[in-house]
């Protein structure tokens, strides 16, 4: 996701800058076919404001999905915290199409009834990301 020098349309870390709003929820899943048992995992997605390039403009989003956070209920987040994450959790910064991260680090500051503040960083390595990228912060 870092501009490189021959990519002029590469979406720059500094154009991130995070906006009011964002939501959270989660989703109690399982498939006792192939052996899942029910487990609670939590979304999260932060917007960040729209950039233009000469074709377009596209508004930004990082999304986290299928993170699971073990204690973690709908009243009781603040001080819930994961490092380094990967999968199952899901992670991608949408510009005009996904691009996808492999780590997640993600911390809950804050709740106030359904207000929260929370801070997530990504990170891209290996198969998803390009040497040289960096990691893209959101907080909402």
């Amino acid at each position: 996701m870092m501009r490189e020098a021959d990519d002029e349309d590469a979406l720059d870390v500094r154009e991130l800058r995070p906006i009011e709003g964002g939501t959270w929820g989660g989703l109690l899943f399982d498939n006792p076919r192939i052996g899942l048992p029910p487990a609670l995992t939590w979304s999260f997605r932060f917007p960040f404001s729209e950039v233009t390039r000469d074709y377009g403009s596209s508004q930004i989003f990082l999304d986290i999905d299928w993170l699971p956070l073990p204690g973690a209920s709908w009243r009781g987040m603040t001080g819930q915290a994961v490092r380094g994450v990967g999968e199952p959790a899901e992670s991608s910064v949408y510009f005009f199409q996904h691009h996808q991260y492999d780590l997640i680090d993600l911390e809950i500051a804050e709740q106030r009834d359904l207000w929260s503040l929370f801070q997530a960083d990504l990170a891209a390595q290996g198969r998803c990301g390009r040497p040289g990228d960096r990691w893209v912060r959101g907080s909402r």
